[in-house]
């Protein structure tokens, strides 16, 4: 199993890691030194037994299918049940637990590394095989680009994301309660109590899910609306205002001490905020545990 490192004139460095096709370190400029922003293990065998998808792209699909039933064109497939009755991030051994192949590439931004696997048919319990790809440049300015493709042979359910934790304060700050973030989203994905969409999108107006000016996490997740309560923090699908321009900025987070933001573009619609509310325990850097709210991630 090989891994992979990416480095900028900067000093700005990525770390990954074939298993999961997993962003295990991003060291980024800061002042005169370099910070740790993405929460991670020490070893391999850390990150095959954590189960928190630190780092790893997830799939075939993200998130929460209820009961693991999928329709598509008439038929109902059954997928793998793996967390309580329902289908999470693609199985017990999605993508996140898979090992792909990568191989350095060619990118005018900056050093790339591209990850591939083929996902067979009938993997998870769904229909067709799947090929897939994601790479990894960094380009200048630390910036981190993350370009997914899949091509299927039969009709098929895809939805590819990266579940980094990112706590922009370094590796001494215990939680990202006091970052302070932005994301410009109208509505959110409306679920029921066991987070499984309902297939409805509501108005974040009036809700602690309005982020679009800006707050601080910990703010937020004081909240006594059983939005936040019933999942212990954020763990919410944000979709983004309609007829923005592809690919503007969505999200930005800064760091405690300002002196670090975050900036997020996508072609995508929506993002899943989550702060993390359910780590604790999971294995950390140095032989520790990470606690809750440790980091969060903008899947």
């Amino acid at each position: 199993m090989d891994s992979f490192v990416l480095t900028q004139s900067s000093g700005a460095r990525a770390e990954l890691l074939e298993l999961g096709a997993t962003l295990v370190s991003l060291h980024v400029p800061v002042g005169d030194g370099l910070r740790q922003v993405v929460l991670g293990c020490d070893t391999v065998a850390d990150y095959e037994r954590q189960a928190a998808a630190m780092g790893a792209v997830v799939g075939r699909c993200a998130n929460r299918t209820g009961h693991g039933l999928l329709a598509i064109d008439g038929i109902t497939y059954e997928l793998e049940i793996n967390h309580g009755d329902h289908h999470l991030h693609g199985g017990e051994r999605g993508f996140g637990r898979r090992v792909w192949q990568g191989h350095v590439r060619d990118d005018p931004r900056g050093p790339s590394v591209r990850f591939t696997r083929t996902s067979p048919d009938g993997e998870g319990g769904y229909p067709g095989a799947l090929k897939v790809s994601v790479d990894y440049t960094l380009g200048h300015d630390a910036c981190l680009w993350l370009e997914y493709r899949a091509v299927c042979d039969a009709p098929t359910a895809v939805n590819l994301t990266n579940h980094a934790y990112f706590n922009l304060g370094g590796e001494d700050l215990l939680d990202c309660k006091d970052h302070v973030i932005t994301v410009q989203a109208d509505r959110f994905l409306e679920t029921d109590v066991e987070q499984i969409p309902t297939g409805g999108l509501l108005s974040v107006d009036g809700t602690p899910l309005d982020l679009r000016r800006t707050q601080r996490l910990g703010d937020g997740l004081v909240s006594t609306d059983s939005l936040i309560t019933d999942v212990s923090g954020f763990d919410h699908g944000l979709v983004f205002s309609e007829g923005r321009v592809r690919e503007q900025e969505v999200a930005r987070v800064v760091a405690p001490d300002g002196r670090l933001a975050m900036y997020v573009r996508t072609d995508q619609p929506s993002l899943q905020l989550y702060t993390g509310n359910f780590l604790a325990g999971t294995p950390a850097r140095g032989g520790g545990e990470y606690g809750a709210y440790a980091g969060f991630a903008l899947e």
